[in-house]
């Protein structure tokens, strides 16, 4: 029995649910039900990294004409 997460589902829910199943990736479905992808401690540490320069006025590199 392993817990999923809905595509729109917050990264701090999917964490909250790792942790709490101790699975070392969640299954992502989405509003069918249908898989859609896998989230890993990995991606949402990515995320968070990203989230947190963007919140400092950072831009990504690949989105950056003067990159």
């Amino acid at each position: 029995d392993i817990p999923s997460v809905h595509v729109a589902s917050p990264f701090e829910k999917a964490f909250e649910l790792m942790q709490q199943s101790q699975c070392p990736a969640l299954p992502v479905t989405d509003s069918e039900g249908k898989l859609v992808g896998l989230i890993t401690p990995e991606n949402i540490g990515e995320m968070m990294m990203i989230h947190s320069a963007l919140a400092k006025g950072g831009t990504i590199a690949w989105r950056n004409p003067r990159a």
